[in-house]
C-alpha cells in the first residue's frame, strides 16, 4: 500500500498571508499584487511541472489570467483578518507517472471543486521522490453576471404558517424581522473533508494495481491487523495465570508476532508521515522566507525614494505641495511584514523541535529494532543450543539402546535358546 497524504489549510489575511504571493510561489511565475504594489517573482524556480487554472462556467474568461484572479479575490476581501483562499496538498503514490498526475488532479479539480462552483488555480510540483500537486481555490461563489457573490446571506426566520417573524419598529418606521445569515455556499462543511480525502484516494486507485492502492483512512479506521496472531484459548491464558505460571507457546508466539507489527507500524505508518510532514513545513518556510524578503526588499525601495517618507511611518509628498499621509498601505504593509517575521521565526522554531522530536524518535525506533534483533538473535541461539542438547540425548539414548542389544544377544548366545 502507498502513501496517502492530503493536508487542507486557509490562506488569510489574520495571518499575513497573501493569496497572490501564494499563487507566484506554487506556480513559479511573476505576479503583481495591486493591494500593496509588491511584485512577487518566483520565475527562477524550475520545480512546477505543470500549471493551469480550471473555472465553472459563469466565470469571467479573464480569470484564466492568475494575476488577475486573485487579485480580484484579495479587491473582494475588505476585512484584515479575511479568508482568501483554500488551498489543498495531495502526494502523488510513486508509482503515478507524470501524465496520469495531471489527469488526476484535472479530475479531482472539476469533480469536487470545479463543480460546485470554485475556481481553481493547480500547480503539479514533481520533485525526486516528493511528487505533488498544489490547489488553491476560491471560498466566494460566482453570480451569473460574472461578479462575486457574498460569503454569507440574510435568512428571515418563519413560523408555523410559513410568515416571517415581527421583531420590532426601527427609527425609521420600517418592520424588523427576526432573521439569520446563512453561508452562501456549502463549501466550508466539515463533511467535505471527508468527502474530498476520499475521492481523492478513489480517482489515484483507479490508476494503481491491488497491491499499490492508498486509503484515506487511518490504520485503526481501516481495522488492518498486519499479520494475524494465532488462537490462545483458555488453556495456553490459563498456564500464565495463577501462583505458580508457567510460559505458554502460544501466547509467547502471539507476543512476538505484536512485537514484530509494533516495529513495522514505527516504520510503515510513522516513519514515512513525519518525513512528508518536515518536508512538508521546510517547503513552508522557504516559501515564508522568500515571500519575507520581496516584502521587505519592495518596502525598502519605497522607504529609499526621495520623497520625504521615513520608514514606515508617515511623511509628505513634496508633488503635491501639501501634506499626505502615506500611513495607510505602507503602515500596513510594515505591520504585516513585522507580523509575518515573527510568524516565521515562530514556524522555524516549531520545526526545529519537530526536527528534534524526529530524531530522537528515529534513535528510539532504531533501539527497539536493535533489541528486538538482539531478543530473535538470543531466542534461536537458545533453541539451538536446546535442538542440540536434544541431539545429544538422541544420541546418547541411541548409543544406550545399541548397547543392550548387544548385551541381549551375548546373553542369548551364552545361554541358548530359550524353551517357552
Amino acid at each position: 500500500m502507498s502513501i496517502y497524504h492530503m493536508n487542507i489549510s486557509i490562506i488569510g489575511r489574520s495571518k499575513g498571508k497573501s493569496a497572490v504571493a501564494a499563487a507566484a510561489y506554487r506556480s513559479a511565475q511573476s505576479l503583481r499584487e495591486d493591494e500593496t504594489g509588491i511584485q512577487y517573482d518566483f520565475s527562477r524556480k524550475h520545480f512546477v511541472a505543470h500549471s493551469e487554472i480550471l473555472l465553472p462556467p459563469q466565470a469571467p474568461a479573464r480569470f484564466s489570467d492568475r494575476t488577475i484572479l486573485w487579485n480580484s479575490v484579495q479587491e473582494a476581501e475588505k476585512n484584515k483578518n479575511a479568508q482568501l483562499s483554500r488551498e489543498f496538498e495531495m502526494a502523488f503514490p510513486n508509482e503515478i507517472s507524470f501524465e496520469d498526475a495531471k489527469e488526476i488532479a484535472r479530475r479531482f479539480c472539476i469533480e469536487q471543486l470545479v463543480g460546485r462552483g470554485m475556481c481553481a488555480d493547480m500547480n503539479i510540483h514533481w520533485k525526486p521522490g516528493n511528487h505533488h500537486v498544489h490547489i488553491l481555490t476560491t471560498l466566494r461563489s460566482i453570480k451569473e453576471d460574472g461578479t462575486w457573490a457574498p460569503k454569507a446571506k440574510k435568512v428571515y426566520d418563519l413560523n408555523e404558517a410559513g410568515e416571517r417573524i415581527y421583531q420590532k419598529t426601527d427609527k425609521d418606521g420600517r418592520k424588523v424581522y427576526k432573521s439569520h445569515k446563512e453561508d452562501y455556499n456549502d463549501w466550508n462543511n466539515k463533511e467535505n473533508v471527508e468527502i474530498w480525502r476520499k475521492a481523492w484516494a478513489d480517482i489515484c486507485n483507479e490508476y494503481l494495481d491491488e497491491s499499490t492502492r492508498i486509503d484515506h483512512r487511518s490504520y485503526a479506521r481501516q481495522g488492518i491487523d498486519i499479520e494475524p496472531t494465532i488462537h490462545e484459548g483458555f488453556a495456553a491464558r490459563k498456564l500464565e495465570e495463577g501462583q505458580n505460571p508457567i510460559e505458554s507457546e502460544r501466547l509467547s508466539i502471539n507476543r512476538e508476532i505484536k512485537e514484530r507489527n509494533a516495529v513495522r507500524k514505527l516504520i510503515t505508518g510513522a516513519a514515512s508521515p513525519i518525513r512528508i510532514e518536515i518536508d512538508r513545513k521546510i517547503e513552508k518556510i522557504k516559501e515564508a522566507l522568500e515571500i519575507y524578503e520581496q516584502r521587505y526588499s519592495a518596502a525598502r525601495k519605497l522607504d529609499e525614494t526621495d520623497r520625504g517618507i521615513p520608514k514606515f511611518g508617515f511623511g509628505s509628498d513634496p508633488t503635491a505641495g501639501t501634506g499626505y499621509p502615506i500611513a495607510g498601505k505602507l503602515a500596513a504593509k510594515a505591520e504585516s511584514t513585522d507580523r509575518f517575521i515573527e510568524r516565521t521565526e515562530h514556524e522555524i522554531a516549531r520545526t526545529e523541535e519537530d526536527i528534534d522530536a524526529t530524531g530522537n524518535f528515529i534513535t528510539d525506533m532504531l533501539g527497539r529494532i536493535r533489541d528486538y534483533i538482539r531478543r530473535k538473535w538470543d531466542a534461536l541461539m537458545e533453541k539451538i543450543r536446546n535442538r542440540q542438547y536434544d541431539y545429544d540425548e538422541v544420541e546418547n539414548a541411541i548409543q544406550r539402546h545399541e548397547s543392550n542389544i548387544e548385551e541381549l544377544k551375548d546373553d542369548e548366545q551364552g545361554q541358548g535358546p530359550i524353551m517357552m
